[in-house]
Order: structure tokens, then sequence, then C-alpha cells
């Protein structure tokens, strides 16, 4: 008889380890049913609504505390949005054992487990093959930018920015939430500043970093846009007298001057023009 995807798992109390005969090249291994830090655990989520498995993972925890972990989890895929959906129904999902292995082999058993799961029809909500593999999904450019487009302008109300401290200080007591705006205007010191630099420069050093920040980087036509919107401004009085100061000692240097002696040069030329 053909297994079902509720079949498919052999379900084994939460509080015991055993080890579920499958054909799996991680093999299967007798272990202890005591805890102990040399044995991870295969483990699997079930929606109690439809009885489906959802999400394969691995632990080294007992399920308990591997739930809990769940249950208290933060972030945005789509193994976070299945679950607080089944909170919003006062549901959690049900966690089932499926082996005990050693670590050493657990992401291997792991990702046989998903692509097994996977092929079987289960709809899962991992976002990897298991183990220690890359994301499988990335969100495409056009949806984000049309997410951005869709909050432009937006303000989040005041109810909502509540909830979000209360949010912050449940998570962390000690937390000012208010430290941001309490820096707001208050200069950094010139070793922050530094060493904001340098952490700068060494992010933007990586070909990826700088292809996925491109929509940052300045192009021809936006230094254009930047010079036109700054041509005939000119600084205050205050602002002026700080730049003397700050240039008080200061000597450019020979190409500097050379440049400056040039543009002076065609200043008088264009003066005496007719």
């Amino acid at each position: 008889m053909a297994l079902t995807k509720t079949e498919i798992i052999v379900e084994v109390p939460s509080n015991e380890c055993a080890a579920v005969m499958c054909d799996n090249p991680a093999g299967t291994h007798q272990v202890s049913r005591s805890l102990n830090r040399d044995v991870g655990r295969i483990y699997v989520l079930v929606d109690p609504r439809t009885g489906e498995i959802r999400y394969v993972g691995q632990t080294h925890k007992t399920l308990e505390i591997r739930l809990i972990g769940h249950l208290n989890g933060h972030g945005s895929n789509h193994r976070v949005a299945w679950i607080r959906s089944l909170k919003k129904v006062g549901l959690i999902p049900i966690i089932r054992l499926v082996q005990c292995l050693p670590l050493d082999i657990l992401g291997q058993a792991e990702c046989y487990w998903i692509k097994f799961l996977r092929d079987s029809g289960c709809a899962l909500t991992n976002g990897t093959d298991g183990g220690n593999a890359p994301r499988l999904y990335a969100t495409p450019v056009a949806i984000r930018q049309k997410r951005a487009a869709a909050l432009v302008g937006s303000k989040r109300t005041e109810q909502t920015r509540m909830k979000m401290i209360a949010s912050r200080r449940a998570r962390d007591p000690q937390i000012d939430v208010n430290s941001g705006l309490k820096r707001r205007g208050i200069p950094k010191s010139p070793e922050a500043r530094a060493n904001m630099s340098i952490a700068q420069k060494r992010r933007y050093a990586r070909p990826e970093e700088r292809a996925r920040s491109g929509k940052y980087i300045r192009t021809p036509e936006t230094l254009a846009k930047m010079s036109a919107s700054h041509k005939g401004l000119r600084p205050t009085d205050e602002a002026r007298q700080k730049m003397s100061v700050a240039r008080i000692g200061k000597k450019h240097s020979d190409e500097t001057r050379a440049r400056m002696r040039a543009a002076q040069q065609r200043r008088k030329a264009q003066q005496k023009l007719p």
C-alpha cells in the first residue's frame, strides 16, 4: 500500500529517542534513549488541522524545547508565517520524532528527509535543502521594488508604534527604546567615524555587496542632478565662517593649486569676452 503524507513518519513519544528504519544514505543507528550531547534528532512539524507534514528540522535539544523555540520564533519566512497562522486560531504544530542520529551525520539525514518528503508531495515550509545548504528562494527584485514603492510616504500609526515598543521591552526589559532619539544631533567621535568608514569600505569591497546595493551607488546621472540642485546656493555667513576657521593652517597641494590657477585663468578669460 502506498504511503500517504501522514503515514510516512512513524510517531514516537517526544521524550524518547528511537531510530526509524529507512533506506537513506545516513543509515540507521540504534542509540541510547537517554539524552546526550553526541546525539541529535530529526523531527517534523505537522499541521494539526490537516495532518500534513509542513517542516523538517534537526536539533540536539529535546523536542519540547525545540517546539518552544519555533513558537517564539521571529522573522518573515514560510515556516514562521505558517506557525503564526496556527497561533491565530489557537493551535500549535504537532512535533514528531523521526530519527536519533550522531551529530556528524545529522545534516546529511536532514537533507535526505527534506528531499524524500518533497518528492512524496509534502508542501514543506523549509527554505533550504537542509544541512548547511544555501537558501533556495530569494525575493525577486521586481517584487522588492513593488513593496518598497508601496511603503513610500507611509507612517506607522501611534497604536502600531506603541505595540512595537511593548514588544521590544518584553524581549529585553533593560532596553531603552528612545536611545536613537536621544542621540539624534549628537556628533560621533572621530574614532567612531573612522571605525564606521573602515566597516563600510570593507563591506563594499566585496563584489556581491556592490551588486546587491547597486541602487545606492551614485551614477553619473545622479551626480549631475545633485550638482544642478546645488548650483546657485550660497552658504550662510555662519557656515562660511566655520569653513574659514576649519581651513586655517591647511595648505593646498601642488595639484590643487594648479587646478585653482587654471580655473581662475578661465574665469578671467570669460570676463574679457565681449
